[in-house]
């Protein structure tokens, strides 16, 4: 929904080892193995290496796919849609099955509607 911005050179989507080891709801163990077979850096759509190390020095997450915009409007949707996301991962039920982007939006539009 947000797509890597075509002018950063150094973003990539996340390693598929980690794409694949979060499919079956893995431990954190699982996780880090997977994080350090996909050789995760920083360097992706999500830097996810604060996460997912045995020594972090913050507990951030940092989003980095979201693309340049000059108006308030644009960047604040976008972080909206990233905080809905967030919330989204607490819920201990899980997304459907399927990637299409229609079905994306209809979650993101049922989470605003549940926090109103």
């Amino acid at each position: 929904m947000l797509r890597t911005n075509p002018a950063c050179r150094r973003l990539a989507p996340l390693p598929g080892p980690l794409v694949d080891a979060v499919r079956d709801i893995p431990s954190y163990e699982v996780l880090r193995a997977a994080a350090t077979a996909g050789e995760l850096t920083k360097y992706f759509d999500v830097n996810l290496t604060q996460l997912l190390t045995s020594t972090p020095v913050r507990d951030t997450v940092e989003i980095r796919i979201l693309p340049g915009a000059i108006a308030a409007g644009p960047i604040v949707d976008q972080a909206a849609l990233v905080e809905l996301l967030l919330d989204r991962c607490v819920d201990p039920e899980p997304i459907p099955p399927g990637d299409d982007v229609e079905g994306l939006l209809e979650l993101a539009a049922e989470a605003l509607a549940a926090r109103d």
